[in-house]
């Protein structure tokens, strides 16, 4: 009676295919399927029952009790620093990629998840930068690592603190307008005045420096160089930027720049200049000439003699000495003197004017700082946003 059946559900199978070996595989499966049911219910049945026992309504606690769960401490949390807000800040305040990488390094250390609310919070602001500052006076870091950290806070601080204080900024050297006078920063810190003399597609042009001995400052080319300029408006503005070649103009070398979009604004003057009242010792300095194959560097030579001076004021740009023994202007001066803790810090400047001095016999030298050590610089800013008080 099967094979007919089968015969009739299956009609297209070929005669060569034996009907009960189909049925003996059908019976096989069907074993198979009830085995399984059986392990599983064998193994539902061994596992211990949760212990019951009748308890009041009032006694039983809950389930998740104050005393068995903990809160976490909202100050603990790790909470993940936005990164599409760090973009945009290293994008508003013109961050370089050292910059944006320590903010956000010190975003992350302190479980700050919102960059945007803590630049726009001066006081949370001021209060991370100075304790950042204070560890790293006091954490076992080496001097050069310590120092070049300071440097990234500072320079951090004066971004955002300028960016706030203006609203429409030149990004692009592009925007500046031809005749500005800059001043171009070696990769030795030397110093050195040019006027822009034509900003066109091909990038900034100007006639080629000279240094104190009247001669051209040849730089290889793709030389790396700072550039510092004031604005009309009289914001000041730095960016880093290449020589990208020279040419040969009727009456002078004419040295090429590269465009860069990264021009960053500094504190005006008025921010980033303060007074003080301290004595000071300078020396008159002897520059002189030093080739090195390609390369020429200016070795500064004081002459020991010292000079009694009060220093009425400090930026990380220059300072003003009162003195009775003035140096005429455009000579170079070696500066010694405390500008923030115990440690006397030494500077090359150049003599730019010369003022009266309220008092009889007196004269205000107004000096360019040309050379100093990093950790000087850094002593300066210190004192500026008194990070050195507790």
């Amino acid at each position: 009676m099967m094979r007919p059946m089968l015969a009739q559900v299956l009609p297209k199978v070929q005669s060569n295919v034996d009907p009960n070996l189909l049925i003996v595989l059908g019976i096989v499966v069907i074993g198979i399927i009830a085995l399984r049911a059986y392990n599983a219910w064998r193994e539902s049945s061994k596992r211990p029952k949760r212990p019951t026992r009748p308890q009041s309504r009032q006694s039983r606690e809950p389930r998740y009790s104050a005393r068995t769960v903990e809160p976490v401490p909202i100050s603990k949390l790790h909470m993940p620093t936005d990164k599409r807000e760090l973009k945009a800040v290293t994008e508003e305040f013109g961050f370089t990629p050292a910059q944006s990488g320590y903010f956000y390094e010190l975003c992350v250390e302190n479980n700050i998840s919102s960059p945007l609310h803590l630049v726009r919070n001066s006081r949370q602001l001021d209060e991370l930068f100075r304790r950042t500052f204070h560890e790293l006076e006091t954490a076992g870091h080496s001097n050069r690592e310590a120092e070049n950290s300071k440097t990234l806070l500072f320079t951090i601080r004066e971004a955002i603190e300028n960016r706030k204080r203006n609203t429409k900024l030149i990004t692009s050297t592009r925007s500046i307008n031809d005749g500005i006078e800059m001043t171009v920063i070696t990769h030795s810190n030397e110093h050195y005045s040019a006027i822009l003399h034509e900003n066109n597609q091909a990038g900034l042009i100007f006639p080629v420096p000279r240094d104190v001995f009247g001669n051209e400052l040849r730089l290889p080319l793709l030389s790396k160089i700072t550039v510092l300029f004031y604005a009309g408006t009289g914001q000041s503005y730095s960016f880093v930027t290449r020589i990208t070649r020279y040419i040969s103009a009727h009456t002078a070398t004419l040295m090429i720049l590269k465009h860069t979009e990264k021009v960053r604004a500094l504190p005006n003057r008025r921010h980033d200049r303060k007074q003080m009242h301290t004595p000071a010792n300078f020396s008159r300095v002897t520059v002189a000439n030093i080739v090195n194959g390609r390369h020429t560097e200016h070795r500064f030579y004081p002459s020991g003699k010292a000079f009694m001076a009060t220093m009425l004021d400090i930026s990380a740009g220059g300072c003003s000495l009162l003195t009775t023994s003035p140096v005429p202007e455009g000579e170079y001066i070696e500066i010694s003197c405390i500008i923030a803790g115990n440690s006397e810090d030494t500077m090359i400047g150049k003599v730019v004017r010369l003022n009266p001095g309220e008092a009889k016999n007196t004269t205000v030298m107004h000096i360019r700082f040309a050379k100093m050590p990093r950790t000087t610089m850094n002593r300066i800013f210190t004192y500026i946003y008194n990070y050195g008080e507790r």
